[in-house]
């Protein structure tokens, strides 16, 4: 069971499924850890959304940023941000940060940053810090937390929850911004 913070729920993260189950209990404990988390997994498997939903649990402010997309002014908030108490940094696809980046991020993190970072990455980046494709230091300080999103072919009876999720997000009453009735599905539409 988790410990400390209270508990991901499955309408954060759908699913009744072994391996939604657990998912929810490592997040809720990455949460409750209060350190810095690695949350990898394959192309749209959830990452950001997992992310996303242990910083809610843990009380902490998010400061959300892709590596992919980093300018400098995002850069700038970045580094600004990792001097904020009881903030967490989401850094998404890590794997993709200038080694100038990991450099000062490395730094940054070894001089004692206030913020936690939680960073979003693919399984590629555990080979890359092997191989010297990213700064060593900076994935162990990274990965002190590890959370392996389950691949959507493992969490395949929680689809239809997920989509149904998904499409609820989207939808005027639940804070989106399309209007669209509700969904049926066949057995054929799932497969």
């Amino acid at each position: 069971s988790a410990v400390g913070h209270d508990y991901i729920s499955s309408k954060v993260i759908p699913g009744a499924s072994a391996p939604s189950k657990r998912l929810r209990i490592e997040l809720s404990n990455l949460a409750s850890g209060g350190g810095h988390g690695m949350i990898l997994g394959g192309a749209r498997t959830g990452r950001t959304q997992a992310a996303r939903a242990a910083v809610t649990v843990s009380g902490r402010t998010p400061v959300e940023l892709c590596a992919t997309e980093l300018n400098a002014e995002d850069e700038a908030q970045l580094f600004a941000s990792m001097d904020q108490p009881a903030t967490t940094i989401i850094l998404r696809d890590v794997q993709d940060l200038t080694p100038a980046i990991q450099q000062r991020l490395s730094s940054c993190l070894n001089n004692g940053a206030a913020a936690t970072v939680m960073c979003t990455a693919t399984p590629s980046l555990v080979q890359a810090s092997l191989d010297g494709g990213f700064e060593r230091e900076l994935f162990l300080r990274l990965s002190q937390s590890e959370v392996r999103v389950p691949s959507l072919a493992a969490r395949r009876a929680d689809l239809v929850q997920w989509i149904d999720h998904l499409h609820l997000a989207r939808t005027p009453d639940h804070g989106g911004s399309t209007s669209r009735g509700p969904l049926q599905f066949t057995g054929e539409g799932i497969e």
